[in-house]
């Protein structure tokens, strides 16, 4: 089994904020305050980070930080980075939507042309692809959700909620019942052998 503490997220021009870090101590760190305080914030930084999206899932959602007047700055990235031990190693995954600036042939302005992402672990580059098979590799976008979301079960179909609950039951084995009931362990031994 393995074993994960989040130790760091880092938010850089991510919605509400223009920088803020929340370290997170050994045993339990809270996170409370008044409504629109960035509470909700800090979530979808995290699952944006890990998984490029929001907690409703959305992957076009707006991240880029607004100032007072709601307006956003140019060529300024949304940089998430979150430090994780993994099984006692230090892991860094960091996810940036970087504006895309060019000149135009003939023109002397630059001019805004999209997003790009921009990804890493462990400050090796790679593309998005490369980074999410190494998330998975820490932890599944669905596991994730069984942990953090309780009511993410119940979403499910009843047929995968079944399959969660048999995975985390574990089988019966043939000699697990013989050894609760003396009279199945002759009926195993006449059927030694036999399917």
């Amino acid at each position: 089994m393995k074993t994960i503490k989040i130790k760091r997220v880092e938010m850089y021009h991510f919605r509400g904020f223009t920088k803020m870090v929340v370290d997170f101590g050994d045993e339990v760190t809270n996170i409370y305050g008044g409504n629109g305080t960035g509470k909700s914030t800090i979530r979808n930084a995290f699952l944006w980070c890990l998984f490029g999206r929001d907690a409703e899932g959305r992957t076009n959602f707006e991240i880029k930080h607004r100032d007072e007047s709601g307006e956003t700055a140019d060529k300024v990235d949304a940089t998430v980075r979150i430090t994780l031990d993994v099984d006692g190693r230090k892991t860094v995954l960091e996810r940036t939507l970087r504006e895309v600036w060019s000149k135009r042939r003939g023109e002397t302005e630059e001019v805004y042309t999209g997003n790009e992402t921009v990804v890493s672990v462990n400050e090796v580059p790679m593309n998005v692809t490369q980074y999410r098979e190494k998330v998975e590799e820490i932890v599944t976008e669905r596991l994730f959700e069984l942990i953090t979301t309780p009511e993410y079960f119940l979403t499910l179909p009843w047929k995968e909620q079944r399959a969660i609950l048999f995975d985390l039951v574990g089988g019966v084995e043939d000699a697990d019942v013989a050894e609760r009931r003396a009279d199945f362990a002759t009926l195993l031994d006449e059927l030694a052998g036999k399917s």
